[in-house]
């Protein structure tokens, strides 16, 4: 017999005594002229599962529903606190996207920048460094070239003559004088502190050392200097 068979004829079994109960003990109140205290046992006991059962069913059925009726406000409130943190979180999701990608756009800039500036720095003469001024947009190296002029956009490490420690990187940029002399713009400065004080001595004179000069850029860093940890000419006071 399956499951749903079994509970089928127990539920009918339950019922079936109880209602004989019910005709039996009325039967016995009516032969001894006592039908009211059938109807008072029946009152007593519709009383006793009212107390018993009802009741307690309805006051938790009324508990859970005041709880939800006073909850709703705190979820609702919820509801739209989620929906501002999932907009808040899809704006910024939108800037991270646009940040990357215009990192993704200047790294490629910057690629194509330093290849060029490698390969036009190879097909000219090296220039000589011969001064430094100053500008509102900052320091500007300046170089002779004897043979031929390097194209704008070529790059240049300045380093130390003896030790070859490498300062900072510096381009070639657009000028219409069409003289020996081009200027240079600093794109990366390597020693900060070092740059600091050819600032500085810009200021007074426009003069620098002898002991740095121009070297055709590398995209990829060469062997280190044993000699550049070592020695590290300062400027000329």
């Amino acid at each position: 017999m399956s499951r749903p068979e079994r509970q089928f004829w127990k539920t009918l079994t339950k019922a079936t005594l109880g209602l004989g109960a019910v005709v039996g003990l009325y039967l016995t109140a009516a032969s001894v002229k006592a039908a009211w205290a059938f109807w008072l046992v029946l009152a007593l006991g519709s009383g006793y599962s009212v107390t018993v059962v009802l009741i307690p069913r309805a006051f938790k059925r009324s508990v859970e529903y005041a709880n939800r009726v006073g909850n709703y406000p705190k979820l609702l409130q919820l509801k739209v606190d989620l929906e501002g943190q999932k907009e808040a979180l899809l704006v910024e999701i939108d800037e991270l996207r646009l940040q990357k990608k215009d990192e993704y756009q200047r790294g490629v800039s910057e690629g194509v920048r330093q290849a060029w500036g490698a390969v036009a720095s190879r097909i000219a003469d090296t220039p000589v460094l011969t001064n430094a001024i100053k500008e509102s947009d900052g320091l500007i190296l300046v170089a002779t070239c004897e043979g031929s002029r390097p194209l704008p956009g070529a790059r240049y490490l300045v380093a130390m003559r003896i030790s070859g420690s490498v300062k900072g990187v510096v381009e070639v940029r657009k000028d219409k004088d069409s003289s020996h002399s081009i200027q240079l713009v600093i794109v990366q400065a390597n020693d900060e502190k070092f740059w600091l004080r050819v600032n500085e001595k810009a200021e007074l004179e426009d003069n620098l050392p002898d002991n740095i000069h121009l070297i055709p850029y590398e995209i990829t860093e060469g062997e280190a200097n044993p000699l550049a940890d070592l020695v590290d000419e300062e400027v000329a006071e």
